[in-house]
């Protein structure tokens, strides 16, 4: 008896911003993802699912010093991180080619990019950290792509797709300068905030387990 097929897929994704968002972050953005997909009818190549992941945008790591209210200066490593998490829901439709090892497919996908930008201070050779939430902000997008699974055995694939999602305005920090002030300034003065729309090709590269 037939039964629904179920996939669990992890791997790694790159962000290619276009448009307008291509002038503001001109870097491909890296990361990784999880995903899941059910098949939405027995025997059928139509399948359904969820998938999210992160990526960073950029980063800087520098020293700096705080003066604290008695007039006490101490060393701290501070980094600020502008990255992006994603929330997708998908469907897959496979291609029937004749041929089990190479199975190509079609894919429609909405969601959400959840843009923030945090900055965390730690004391060498310490424990004690503290961090901040500079700025944050959750946009929709929409789109669509291709791919196939490769079978290297039983129930185990290697997956790759590429999507073009457009994504609405949003708010984002990109970093300006390679360096600070160490003495004056603090990492996140290394960044400016940006707004566009974040239109984006996703790749992914995974491997897919069925079942």
């Amino acid at each position: 008896m037939a039964r629904r097929v179920i996939m669990v897929e992890a791997g790694g994704i790159v962000m290619a911003p276009q448009n307008a968002f291509k002038r503001n972050v001109t870097d491909r953005m890296w990361g990784i993802g999880f995903g899941g997909l059910v098949q939405v009818k027995k025997a059928q190549p139509l399948f359904a699912g969820m998938s999210f992941g992160f990526a960073n945008i950029d980063k800087l790591s520098s020293p700096v010093n705080i003066q604290y209210n008695t007039g006490f200066i101490e060393e701290w490593d501070s980094e600020t991180k502008s990255s992006v998490f994603h929330l997708n829901l998908y469907s897959r439709y496979y291609i029937e080619i004749g041929t089990p090892a190479l199975n190509p497919f079609l894919e429609l996908n909405t969601g959400g990019n959840l843009f923030y930008t945090t900055t965390t201070l730690s004391l060498p050779n310490s424990e004690e950290t503290s961090s901040n939430l500079d700025e944050s902000d959750f946009v929709l997008f929409y789109g669509g792509g291709f791919g196939a699974s490769i079978a290297f055995s039983e129930g185990l694939y290697v997956s790759f797709s590429i999507n073009y999602n457009l994504g609405l305005s949003a708010n984002y920090f990109v970093r300006e300068r390679n360096s600070i002030d160490p003495l004056y300034g603090e990492t996140l003065d290394a960044f400016e905030l940006r707004k566009s729309a974040t239109d984006m090709t996703k790749t992914n590269i995974v491997l897919t387990y069925s079942f």
